[in-house]
């Protein structure tokens, strides 16, 4: 009778398997606000010798898997790195990948200035601490953590693949770089380090267009009048 998709590109893919059109309906996924602990940035900060009042943090919350593009993150990263000590990369999570990507870190000289935090619970006590967050996806339809990181008004960096653009919109609440692109990468990502107004302007943004469009409520809302007219539809008539 119905049925949901969480972004328009997964939407269209379902348009072109043969659903009914009409039937398909478009609801992005939600995440409650968060409630932050700031008594737990502090020791996520501690723990993983990180300074926000010192340093850049530029961070991540992904699978570790090819899906996710995290090597081009990480090569795009090296690319600033070199001319600026104090720049961090935080890469939350864990996967098959995560030897190869440390090698990879190792391997361009840059292991000191990335952290790999492995799977955590406290994710929006971490998300606190960026400055930037970055989606660098080969593929992905409704992002959670670009969804989290807009709830917490973070400038953020995605890839042009399946309902990123959706959720980010490209020199209003953030930038979109084609998926593999680390020259393009690096750029905007220098580009928000230099102005940290702009920054904050798409962080303000974003939270805007989460409240507007992410948040629980509204994907509750939504999903509940589709089942709310379904059953009137489908109602008994009594005669």
């Amino acid at each position: 009778d119905a049925a949901i998709a969480v972004c328009q590109a997964e939407k269209d893919i379902l348009t072109r398997m043969g659903i009914d059109h009409s039937k398909i309906n478009l609801i992005y996924n939600g995440v409650d606000e968060p409630r932050i602990q700031y008594e737990r940035c502090q020791q996520i900060a501690d723990r993983f010798h990180l300074h926000p009042q010192e340093q850049i943090i530029i961070g991540t919350a992904a699978r570790l898997t090819e899906a996710k593009g995290l090597q081009y993150l990480i090569q795009a990263f090296a690319k600033l790195s070199v001319q600026n000590p104090q720049l961090r990369l935080v890469i939350a999570g864990s996967g098959e990948l995560d030897r190869k990507l440390k090698q990879l870190t190792e391997t361009l000289g840059i292991a000191e200035q990335v952290v790999f935090t492995g799977y955590i619970e406290t994710l929006p006590e971490l998300i606190e601490l960026f400055h930037i967050f970055v989606l660098p996806s080969l593929q992905e339809a409704c992002s959670l953590a670009c969804v989290e990181a807009m709830a917490q008004s973070k400038a953020i960096i995605g890839t042009k693949v399946g309902g990123i653009t959706e959720q980010v919109i490209d020199g209003k609440t953030g930038f979109t770089v084609a998926a593999k692109d680390v020259d393009g990468l690096a750029d905007r990502l220098q580009c928000l380090i230099e102005n940290r107004e702009l920054a904050k302007q798409f962080g303000d943004r974003a939270y805007v267009r989460y409240r507007q469009n992410f948040a629980t409520t509204a994907m509750l809302d939504k999903t509940g009048a589709i089942y709310n007219r379904l059953l009137k539809q489908s109602a008994p008539v009594i005669l």
